[in-house]
């Protein structure tokens, strides 16, 4: 065989040897010491092996991603760098190798958990899965207490009703989970500065107790309400508040205040009858008519008058009548 076309058929063995070179993918570090919403401790390692001879792929070129296949109710989400993208965006390249994973997080407490590993390669534009596999399982614990958190947001009412639903706070860590063990401290509710107007020539409030102890770690409310219904939306402020002076080393929240979403506080149903003027007010003689007409509106829980009720009507008659008079229309 001529010495050209012997190097040209070595050259075409190699070529095809390479390609099909199958391999094995290992985790070699695990996901440990994880905190709901904080990037891992510890980020998983995966490594890749040529799998005819065993030796770690130092010469492959491409890159590994990860996906979360479980956890605690199989809703949760894998994070890179604290938000859910593609798949495929928290891909880290191999080097020698080895691959190492960087600000992949979890922002849900519990146990369970368990990614499963692609490896990839790039042939002429080509994306090519080579290996996978799947790691082993691990927790991801509740963090430090971090922010105020909804457990139920603040819905709407009409004026003078309770809201419904009530809110409840919660001391929550990075990720959102509820810190059940803190019993100290109270949440203060009061409207937000946009809402401190004045109506009727009083100054608009939040009613009802609006400062509730924290028990296993939340804050629930149970009687708020406004009496002054708006066109524009109300919104809720809450504060966390602790009597100092606070102990060496106790938690402390990285966001202590709280804003709840707009609501509305609309005009509610006919609650009752406000007399604006009385005819006490004048004299009235006999077969005449009062000097000082009643004057009445019929107003919601909340005291807001309700407009445009045309179907209604008052009726009138003595609370107190010594002559055995009688009313009639004039």
């Amino acid at each position: 065989m001529p010495l050209n076309i012997f190097i040209l058929f070595c050259y075409l063995v190699g070529s095809v040897y390479s390609r099909d070179i199958q391999y094995i993918l290992e985790e070699t570090l695990v996901s440990e010491d994880a905190f709901a919403g904080e990037s891992f401790h510890f980020q998983p390692m995966v490594s890749l092996y040529e799998e005819n001879t065993g030796a770690i792929a130092t010469g492959f070129q491409g890159d590994v991603y990860a996906i979360l296949i479980s956890g605690p109710t199989g809703h949760e989400k894998l994070r890179f760098n604290g938000t859910i993208g593609s798949t495929t965006d928290n891909a880290v390249t191999f080097y020698g190798g080895i691959a190492t994973f960087k600000d992949l997080t979890l922002n849900e407490a519990g146990s369970g958990y368990r990614l499963r590993y692609i490896a990839r390669k790039y042939v002429g534009g080509e994306v090519i899965e080579v290996a996978q596999v799947t790691g082993k399982q691990f927790s991801n614990a509740r963090g430090q207490p971090h922010h105020l958190n909804f457990v139920v947001y603040p819905g709407s009412a009409s004026g003078g009703l309770m809201l419904e639903p009530q809110p409840i706070i919660a001391i929550a860590d990075l990720g959102g989970n509820t810190i059940d063990s803190i019993n100290e401290g109270y949440v203060i509710a009061e409207l937000g500065w946009q809402n401190n107007i004045t109506m009727g020539g009083e100054v608009v409030k939040l009613r009802g107790q609006t400062t509730i102890a924290i028990e296993n770690g939340i804050a629930v409310f149970t009687d708020l309400f406004i009496h002054e219904a708006s066109i524009e939306p109300y919104h809720i402020v809450f504060r966390l508040y602790r009597t100092p002076p606070l102990a060496v080393g106790t938690w402390q929240l990285e966001e202590s205040v709280l804003k709840s979403n707009p609501f509305g506080v609309g005009i509610g149903a006919p609650y009752a009858l406000q007399l604006l003027s009385s005819p006490s007010d004048g004299l009235a003689l006999g077969g005449s008519a009062f000097e000082s007409p009643a004057l009445l509106e019929l107003v919601d829980a909340g005291g807001n008058r309700i407009v445009g009720n045309s179907h209604d009507y008052v009726q009138v008659n003595f609370a107190r009548n010594p002559w055995g008079a009688q009313l009639l229309p004039h």
